[in-house]
């Protein structure tokens, strides 16, 4: 998938492996639907050159598993 009008890769977070060549980010940010925002889960999405990742899982268990390493 490509980036979009939408996706705002100013806020992306770099990678810093430390490779000049890699151009890679990521960002976070609360999901949503046309309903509006879905506060118990978050995008996270990750850039590479032209294309783009995309997962929507939940906040806590995000938590958990930054918590665990």
């Amino acid at each position: 998938m490509e980036p979009t009008h939408e996706d705002k890769i100013s806020d992306e977070l770099p990678c810093e492996c430390g490779a000049k060549d890699h151009k890679a980010g990521l960002i976070v940010k609360p999901w949503g639907d046309l309903d509006g925002i879905i506060e118990d889960k978050v995008k996270i999405q990750i850039f590479e050159d032209d294309k783009i990742m995309s997962v929507v899982i939940s906040r806590e268990k995000l938590k958990k598993r930054l918590g665990e390493i």
